[in-house]
């Protein structure tokens, strides 16, 4: 049976159901609750399975700390290392792992799997223009129109024509989608240290 998440509902599923780049939650047990299509077709359907079912042993000492790390201390982790895929093979995932809170206390975890074990990438981030990179950064780094136009000395109104010509190009409804895409595809990092 799968476990009842009190953070994955429709509007999860509507708002991030559909992002090329695996995306996950689980509860404080370990256990998955939701994951979106590319989730599942990366690692298999999970939900209602532990995940250390996903972790090969010699990766479970390092996997059990980075889940204590986010669902102790509230902090946002990354870790690069192997994972099963949908077929039982091992596939080298960088993933991003940070806490879901719902009135201050931490519910379970939310992550993203950025596969970086040459699986198909798009090609279209090969296609911008070095400003629309410098406003991916920064869209990276969660910063608003008016931040961005501040930090690259340009108008609101050309950072909103950046972000526009960004979303058509990598095929992204949102700027949320924008940054994953670019994330998987590595034209940028998270610092999170």
């Amino acid at each position: 049976m799968i476990p009842e998440s009190p953070f994955a509902s429709a509007t999860l599923e509507a708002m991030l159901g559909a992002l090329p780049v695996p995306a996950y939650t689980n509860d404080l047990r370990g256990y998955v609750t939701w994951q979106n299509a590319a989730a599942r077709a990366v690692g298999g359907d999970l939900r209602g399975v532990h995940y250390s079912k996903a972790v090969p042993p010699d990766e479970l000492p390092r996997a059990r700390e980075t889940w204590a790390a986010v669902t102790l201390s509230g902090a946002t982790r990354r870790r690069t290392g192997a994972y099963r895929g949908a077929g039982g093979e091992l596939v080298s995932l960088e993933v991003i792992v940070s806490p879901i809170r719902v009135n201050g206390s931490i519910v379970g975890v939310f992550g993203i799997a950025i596969p970086s074990n040459g699986l198909p990438r798009r090609s279209a981030t090969e296609e911008l223009s070095p400003r629309q990179l410098d406003v991916l950064r920064l869209l990276v780094q969660a910063k608003s129109t008016s931040e961005i136009a501040a930090d690259l000395s340009l108008a609101p109104e050309t950072v909103r024509n950046h972000v526009r010509s960004l979303l058509k190009a990598l095929g992204a409804r949102s700027r949320l989608e924008a940054t994953l895409v670019a994330l998987r595809d590595g034209v940028v990092t998270l610092d999170l240290d």
